[in-house]
């Protein structure tokens, strides 16, 4: 049974409460087929002189009008949760995204860091050895230099 027929109140055709609109003629004219139904229903409600028939139509019409705006607002109602549920989706890979782009500067502010300090310690490891080896080169030449004036000296005095 389709959503009309579900939540329609009913009417009574010939002491039978009927829940369906759509088997007024199957109770009018006895029958259980439904071959030639439209023509039949059509029939039905050209027949304007009735009072029941023009009442059955109206309070067919204002339930499917119903029906149908339900079904559009639960049309719109479904597009906004959905597009609310995906905006909310998308800024949630998003926030993540974001925080490993963070995650990634902060490594590669790391690792430049720890590559500069790497090649300011090997500098100062550099100048060390230089001083290092200047004071070497120094005592080096103070001590021939001390020999030679010591053997300069003792030559002039001899």
């Amino acid at each position: 049974m389709d959503g009309v027929a579900a939540s329609y109140q009913g009417f009574a055709i010939s002491g039978k409460l009927v829940s369906d609109p759509t088997c007024i003629s199957k109770l009018t004219s006895g029958e259980t087929d439904m071959t030639g139904f439209p023509d039949k229903a059509l029939a039905f409600s050209v027949r304007a002189n009735s009072s029941v028939v023009i009442s059955t139509m109206q309070k067919w019409q204002r339930v499917l009008a119903t029906h149908r705006n339900a079904g559009l607002f639960a049309v719109q109602y479904h597009s906004a949760q959905l597009r609310f549920k995906m905006l909310l989706q998308w800024r949630i890979v998003l926030r993540k995204k974001l925080k490993m782009v963070r995650k990634a500067r902060e490594a590669d502010k790391y690792l430049h860091i720890r590559r500069v300090w790497k090649l300011w310690a090997d500098k100062l490891a550099d100048v060390r050895r230089r001083k290092t080896l200047q004071v070497w080169e120094r005592r080096k030449v103070q001590v021939v230099f001390n020999r030679m004036t010591l053997r300069l000296s003792l030559t002039t005095t001899s």
